[in-house]
């Protein structure tokens, strides 16, 4: 049986979290203030079809009144925990809202599955792809900071970035945040900053789930997640295996810094105080320089495997990344033409200050490089066009046969100098 008190002091809850007074809320319904102070003192029970009418004035679901109507004994419980159900169950109602609204996307309610549609038309065998990214070592950096929304979009294109890496699609994106106290705007700019990134990249963001745990973790702490499908067909899938000799090798440009390089720019701050208050060119912070969010390289390297142009794409942490050399088939190598590579203001920072020796940092550091494409020497100028349409792409480098006298260290190495 439902309880005419406890629905009437969640109506009142959320009608005040509205901004409106019961007044405002009776000519939104067209009916008398009095039925809404009745329905609020516990008096009387609003009808099924009114009941409709107030959940969307509210803009909350029709469950969550009748919901919170039963819990909200529960929630006394949870308040000496340090959890506020009714601030909680009211932003991810919000949040909920915040989806993308794609006819493709069947389920995105929270703690329950993402259902959705993918497209495979003209694929012979579509497969599918899925990985879960985290920020890393930088996210507490972020958090300190203040940079919710960067780490957010950094963690996305992380994700995204890694199903690119096979030319595959990435489809739909999901977020996770677990914190110790839910800040319901802080919680707000985060899941608006996914939403954003997946907007500006054609994937379909299906909202960010919520657990607040105050009895683990302090309350300005939190941890993010993202989980992000991809789809593709097969027989394209990018593995590296059509990588030839005498292919081109093609950087992509991101401001941001991979989150393993983190812990080395950590170093270098605690080895030189004086850094986090440094500015680069007399503009921004060395350290907000290093929370820049990298960038999602989806637009362009879509077009680039639409035309099947890429023999092999690789997600470097590092310019001379062994991570890559899984992917470079047996009898080949690249090598890495230093000299061809703009030095970005943060690394030309790093030497300028002898804070590192410039021959060691491509081992250290991706250099701004935030992904590498190798396409056939024929199709070079093409991938450049294409790629250039939405991001910053050169040639770095080449594809040549495999020889131990030059690659002493693998089967990627480094020649020329940085010139900054």
């Amino acid at each position: 049986m439902l309880n005419k008190k406890k629905i009437g002091e969640t109506i009142t809850i959320y009608r005040k979290r509205a901004g409106m007074t019961q007044k405002d809320l009776a000519d939104v319904l067209h009916i008398s203030y009095q039925a809404v102070s009745k329905w609020e003192s516990g008096t009387s029970l609003p009808t099924v079809e009114m009941l409709c009418e107030i959940a969307g004035a509210l803009r909350v679901s029709t469950d969550t009144i009748l919901q919170r109507g039963k819990w909200v004994d529960k929630a006394e419980f949870y308040r000496e925990t340090g959890l506020d159900t009714e601030k909680l169950y009211f932003l991810k109602d919000q949040l909920e809202n915040l989806t993308s609204e794609d006819e493709k996307l069947l389920n995105t309610r929270y703690m329950e599955p993402v259902i959705y549609r993918t497209d495979v038309s003209g694929m012979e065998e579509p497969v599918h792809a899925m990985i879960m990214a985290i920020p890393g070592s930088k996210e507490k950096f972020a958090r300190e900071r203040g940079f919710d929304r960067e780490i957010c979009a950094d963690v996305a294109a992380n994700g995204m970035n890694h199903i690119l890496a096979y030319g595959m699609k990435p489809v739909v994106l999901r977020g996770m945040v677990v914190c110790g106290n839910n800040n319901n705007e802080q919680l707000r700019n985060m899941a608006e900053s996914l939403k954003k990134i997946c907007e500006e990249n054609g994937v379909l963001f299906s909202g960010m789930e919520i657990g607040a745990q105050p009895m683990h973790y302090k309350p300005e702490e939190y941890h993010i997640q993202v989980g992000v499908t991809g789809v593709g067909d097969r027989a394209k899938l990018v593995t590296g295996e059509n990588i030839r000799e005498g292919d081109v090798v093609l950087g992509l440009v991101t401001e941001g810094i991979n989150s393993v390089n983190y812990p080395l720019f950590k170093v270098l701050m605690d080895r030189r105080p004086e850094l986090a208050h440094a500015k680069i060119d007399g503009e921004r912070y060395f350290s907000d320089e290093l929370l820049k969010p990298n960038t999602a390289f989806c637009r362009g390297l879509r077009l680039l495997a639409e035309d099947g142009i890429p023999h092999g794409i690789f997600k470097n942490n590092n310019l001379i990344c062994k991570k890559m050399e899984r992917r470079i088939p047996e009898g080949l190598a690249i090598r890495i033409d230093l000299g061809k590579m703009p030095v970005l203001p943060l690394y030309r920072f790093l030497m300028e200050r002898e804070l590192m020796e410039a021959e060691k940092m491509p081992f250290f550091f991706q250099m701004g490089i935030g992904m590498i494409v190798v396409v056939p020497e024929e199709k070079a100028e093409t991938a450049v066009e294409l790629l250039g349409r939405y991001h910053v792409c050169y040639p770095i480098g080449r594809v040549e046969k495999y020889g131990k006298e030059k690659y002493a260290y693998g089967k990627i190495r480094a020649e020329g100098k940085l010139v900054w």
